[in-house]
């Protein structure tokens, strides 16, 4: 378990190309986007069978089992200023939450978890991850969870 940005990038593109093969099983068309920009808006594009086109942030959390907590970013320090940065500047249709010692990767409209960062349904915000420069609001473990669907074909297929 790391708490570095840098060496946790090849957890988090390994969890992105999983989350593609699950779509891919359900008959979708997936794109996972290159590394070139670490911070791009979306890591994942999906084309359901029907058409449609969704996209899809993906999020590891390696801490959220011990913690009882699952860490979302919304905003961050950057030259003496706080602005806004995680899911705060996403457009993603979708983020996907991945606890590698869960079997489940569980599935949340964007809205959704705006609404839940809006309506303070987190227990407490911090400063944490790398340097403390991000500020997290931090979700009950199995709250979150219950907020979320986990992933399966037929899931899939309604969206």
């Amino acid at each position: 378990m790391s708490l570095n940005f840098h060496a946790d990038l090849a957890t988090g593109r390994k969890a992105e190309y999983d989350v593609a093969d699950i779509f891919k099983l359900a008959g979708f068309h997936t794109t996972v986007l290159p590394d070139t920009d670490l911070f791009s808006s979306h890591d994942i594009e999906v084309q359901h069978p029907e058409g449609s086109l969704k996209t899809i942030e993906v999020k590891s959390d390696h801490i959220a089992p011990y913690t009882k907590n699952v860490a979302v970013e919304f905003q961050k320090r950057k030259d003496n200023k706080i602005i806004p940065s995680g899911i705060s500047i996403s457009n993603a249709d979708y983020i996907v939450y991945c606890f590698p010692q869960h079997p489940s990767f569980y599935l949340i409209p964007l809205p959704d978890l705006l609404s839940l960062l809006s309506n303070k349904k987190y227990k407490y915000t911090r400063w944490g991850g790398d340097e403390n420069i991000s500020h997290l609001a931090l979700f009950d473990f199995d709250f979150f969870k219950k907020e979320c669907v986990a992933i399966n074909a037929n899931v899939l297929k309604r969206i």
